[in-house]
């Protein structure tokens, strides 16, 4: 996956957190949790999301 796939996933994951405390947490926490969890997981996901696989060695086909 490369940086830009990375940091889409990470942008949809911040968005997926919010849309999720707005329909089921909010009533018990605010939404500012979530936006902070959020970032959370689109920092995780730029930092430690699967990388692009190297080169194969070997034989071609």
């Amino acid at each position: 996956m490369a940086w830009g796939d990375r940091l889409f996933w990470g942008i949809v994951l911040l968005f997926g957190f919010i849309f999720l405390w707005l329909g089921v947490l909010e009533k018990f926490v605010s939404l500012w949790v979530g936006v902070v969890l959020g970032f959370f997981a689109l920092f995780v996901m730029l930092k430690y999301g699967p990388r692009p696989k190297g080169k194969e060695g070997g034989k071609g086909a």
